[in-house]
């Protein structure tokens, strides 16, 4: 109950704040195109397809799911591959010290770790909303799961009015 209620009011809280996509960042239409060509016949192109696929991280993700399902064996292995090195909602406008911490919250098992990093990510600016709700919903063990959403709901006043504000803190400032 205490996890759903969080997911709901962190839900709507994203929806009004979710982040505006650099306008160098590929569109879902050329993202679609690159699984398509991990297929293609030139080296090249399944070379620049899987390289834009990796650059884009977690928003490849669904058409990388639907890649891995496909009958030439070659796609399926490459976009298997890529969904396993992706770190939970990275993406390429993801900071460096941010994926950092994403890297050692996936490699550990130990809840400590994980709670620690989930504990330093929402002290960034600005807050890493999408990037936790990712790492939640990445989540395969329930233990560090609710340890994780315990901390944020019990710490919620410390982060919740940055992240509210974190997309437009300009007009709030003197």
């Amino acid at each position: 109950m205490l996890m759903r209620t969080f997911f709901l009011i962190l839900s709507l809280v994203l929806a009004g704040t979710s982040a505006v996509r650099g306008q160098d960042a590929p569109s879902q239409a050329a993202i679609q195109q690159a699984a398509r060509d991990l297929g293609d016949a030139s080296f090249q192109t399944r070379k620049r397809a899987r390289e834009l696929l990796a650059g884009v991280g977690w928003e490849a993700k669904a058409e990388l799911e639907q890649a891995a399902k496909s009958a030439d064996p070659e796609v399926g292995d490459v976009a298997r591959q890529l969904l396993a090195e992706m770190l939970p909602g990275v993406t390429r406008d993801t900071p460096a010290d941010q994926r950092k911490l994403v890297a050692r919250y996936t490699k550990t098992k130990s809840s400590n770790t994980r709670k620690a990093c989930v504990q330093e990510l929402a002290k960034m600016h600005p807050f890493p909303d999408e990037l936790l709700l990712a790492l939640l919903e990445a989540e395969t063990e329930r233990g560090p799961q609710a340890a994780v959403v315990g901390w944020l709901v019990s710490s919620s006043s410390q982060w919740l009015p940055r992240m509210l504000f974190h997309r437009d803190a300009a007009p709030y400032e003197a």
